[in-house]
């Protein structure tokens, strides 16, 4: 999928969680800035667009080498500020899954 294509796509959930006139909303396994997703944020563009004025971003793999980077984690976008977010280990499921996938962390508002 092209650049162009994913960011109309983005805007296309933000403009449904707009419509939705949400105080919360809880993104899951959401990219930020990965070269798979086309380098886009896509917390922070949903955030923006949905108007969402606080993002609190998770992340469980940050990982960049030259000309490729991977970021991915959870996002917390709110209407309201978020003063008190935390961040939360969860356990492992093995010892594999931090090299394959990050460490898994939740994060709370």
């Amino acid at each position: 999928m092209q650049r162009d294509q994913r960011l109309q796509r983005l805007y296309e959930i933000a403009d449904l969680l707009a419509s939705l006139d949400l105080d919360v909303v809880v993104l899951n396994e959401v990219d930020f800035d990965s070269t798979w997703s086309r380098r886009l944020n896509q917390a922070q563009i949903i955030a923006e667009r949905a108007g969402y004025t606080y993002r609190v971003e998770q992340r469980n793999l940050d990982a960049a080498v030259p000309f490729f980077s991977v970021r991915f984690g959870n996002a917390i976008l709110s209407r309201h500020p978020l003063t008190d977010a935390k961040l939360i280990d969860l356990p492992k499921f093995s010892a594999w899954e931090s090299l394959a996938a990050g460490h898994k962390r939740a994060v709370a508002g």
